[in-house]
């Protein structure tokens, strides 16, 4: 591939890492106001830690964070499927086992505070792949552009489309599937050229088993959301 395209293609993963992590926020400060009601503050504090979480994350994110960064972008690609794409999931049982205590709030935050670092680290990671080509020193500006483009169509996509269409549960699924194929494309054209290849083809081969899990899901959300409802209501 040309370095033209490399480029390009690296401004399209940007767009769609950011519209994936504000997407799985936006699912945390949905579900927690359907566990715990009151909508506007759920969705002010969600938004609120993500925006200081990921702060800390682009602040952290040096050393070998940044040296290591075609790794560690797989590393926290792989880590927000997890996180991100299964959360409902996780705030489910979570309160079908701790109930609205301060415990279930914790993990609440946690969850959010977690993505929040994770997304913080992906911007420094984008911007040094970026400036790896001498020519693209001016390029950082593009990258947060970008960026905050991927996290606006991400808001608007999830309130109008996704959420009102597919509910909560499927979104997550979906999301969750897109930030695989983001991790599979990275490998093949950035992590499979990588000398020590035996971790991440180890992170590669889990972002295949994801991305099949989280496929099976989305097909079968419904049923899984009428299961999971069966397992509160005893």
């Amino acid at each position: 591939m040309k370095k033209v395209n490399k480029q390009k293609l690296l401004y399209v993963l940007t767009f769609v890492v950011a519209f994936c992590s504000i997407a799985y926020e936006l699912a945390l400060g949905q579900a927690l106001s359907l566990f715990l009601g009151n909508t506007i503050l759920r969705f002010s504090v969600t938004i609120g830690i993500y925006m200081f979480a990921m702060g800390v994350g682009a602040m952290i994110a040096e050393g070998e964070i940044v040296k290591r960064k075609t790794i560690s972008f797989m590393t926290i690609e792989t880590l927000l499927v997890v996180i991100g794409g299964f959360s409902p999931i996780f705030l489910f049982f979570a309160h079908s086992f701790l109930g609205e205590g301060m415990a279930f709030l914790i993990l609440a935050l946690f969850l959010i505070l977690i993505i929040g670092i994770l997304t913080g680290f992906e911007i420094p990671l984008l911007m040094a792949l970026n400036i790896q080509d001498k020519k693209n020193n001016n390029e950082d500006g593009k990258i947060l552009g970008i960026d905050y483009l991927g996290a606006f169509v991400g808001s608007l996509v999830f309130a109008l489309i996704f959420y009102p269409k597919f509910g909560l549960l499927q979104t997550t699924f979906f999301i969750g599937f897109l930030n695989c194929i983001v991790g599979i494309i990275f490998y093949l054209q950035w992590g499979a050229k990588e000398k020590k290849q035996y971790f991440i083809k180890k992170l590669f081969g889990l972002q295949i088993c994801l991305f099949l899990v989280l496929a099976m899901t989305f097909v079968f959300a419904e049923k899984i959301n009428e299961m999971m409802i069966n397992i509160y209501l005893k």
